[in-house]
């Protein structure tokens, strides 16, 4: 009896086929449970799976590794991209804050004659007349220099 079951077993056991690199089909009795214990495995085509896990075909494989691989290039690309982006934002960022700077002590220079010409006590029309020339050449100067293209 026992050799009829075992003879049974052999005949009726779940194939699956290889595809070899030459393209020609081989026929293949599918994994057991015990293949399936602590690594992955290959599997000829058709068979059933006896442990969780993501299976899938060679050629879905390559061409899952093919997009990752496209997709590491691409972020790569992207990076490199940001970093140069960043540093002419920085530069930008350098140069307008010596801009500010610079019509900073600009406008306290103008101050420091206010004063001055207060304490000289000159009229006001005078006074007026270097406020308005100190912004509008700060103005002018921050407008030449605020990086428009």
């Amino acid at each position: 009896m026992y050799k009829v079951t075992l003879l049974i077993a052999v005949l009726f056991a779940p194939t699956g086929t290889w595809v070899q690199s030459d393209g020609s089909q081989i026929t293949f009795p599918c994994p057991s449970t015990e293949h399936f214990a602590e690594k992955a495995i290959k599997m000829p085509g058709g068979c059933v799976s006896h442990a969780p896990g993501v299976w899938v075909s060679l050629d879905r494989f390559s061409a899952i590794k093919a997009q990752a691989a496209a997709s590491k290039a691409e972020a790569d690309s992207l990076r490199e991209s940001l970093k140069k982006t960043s540093a002419a934002r920085q530069a930008d960022a350098a140069k307008a804050a010596g801009s500010l700077h610079k019509c900073s002590d600009e406008l306290q220079s103008g101050l420091d004659e206010i004063q001055r010409l207060n304490r000289e006590k000159w009229g006001l029309g005078t006074v007026s007349v270097g406020v308005l020339t100190g912004i509008a050449a700060c103005g002018a100067y921050v407008w030449a220099y605020s990086g428009r293209d």
